[in-house]
């Protein structure tokens, strides 16, 4: 075997080690993209949780008609109201269904927190009567209420 072809098969060799090398570094860069994406997603849909918190600080008189049980309004402009956030908690509950399969098992924790709502939330069950059907099917099982 003559020299230049040893010199053609050790650079070969050199070339596929660095071919191989970038293959793994390159897997790796789009395994961190995917950890990156992930978390920046789930931050995205904490945000929405902590301004639906803001929401209800800043709107204490509609904080009872979800978590503690009181009755849908008589009044007009207040049942609009309570009924508005009702449908803006649907809408977050469509949200986190709709990233489930990205985020896995976290997003599937969710659940626990609407099915809280809308066992003490008489508003949320109208609202939900009234349009549910909108909704995916997984966004009923997320309320823990069985798709008709």
């Amino acid at each position: 075997m003559s020299i230049s072809a040893l010199v053609g098969l050790a650079v070969g060799g050199l070339a596929l080690a660095a071919a191989f090398w970038q293959g793994y570094l390159l897997r790796r860069q789009v395994a961190h993209a995917e950890a990156l994406s992930r978390a920046h997603l789930y931050r995205g849909i904490a945000q929405v949780f902590i301004d639906l918190d803001v929401f209800m600080v800043d709107h204490a008189d509609l904080r009872p008609y979800f978590f503690e049980s009181r009755a849908v309004p008589d009044d007009s402009e207040q049942r609009s109201r309570v009924m508005a956030a009702a449908e803006m908690i649907a809408d977050i509950a469509e949200s986190c269904t709709a990233v489930e399969r990205v985020l896995g098992e976290v997003a599937a924790s969710w659940d626990r927190y609407f099915q809280h709502l809308f066992t003490n939330s008489p508003t949320l069950q109208s609202y939900w009567l009234e349009f549910g059907e909108l909704y995916p099917p997984r966004v009923w099982r997320s309320f823990g209420v069985p798709q008709q």
